[in-house]
């Protein structure tokens, strides 16, 4: 599981977040609300590897390389 939190207050309902393999494919983990927090469907089928975390706060997108190690 990927939590994601936030420093300041945020929208949840404007934030987006996606898992990519290093080849550019979806991985189809989905992110949800807990109310302040994003957190990750199960990512135990993430092979080990690296993947990049996509995140888009309104028109703000971000990404950032992450390693699984399952």
């Amino acid at each position: 599981m990927i939590n994601i939190s936030f420093s300041k207050p945020t929208d949840l309902n404007t934030v987006s977040v996606f898992i990519f393999n290093i080849s550019g494919e979806d991985t189809n983990i989905r992110f949800y609300s807990n109310g302040q927090n994003m957190i990750s469907e199960d990512t135990s089928g993430l092979m080990t590897g690296e993947y990049i975390l996509q995140m888009t706060v309104g028109n703000k997108t971000q990404s950032v390389q992450i390693l699984s190690k399952n």
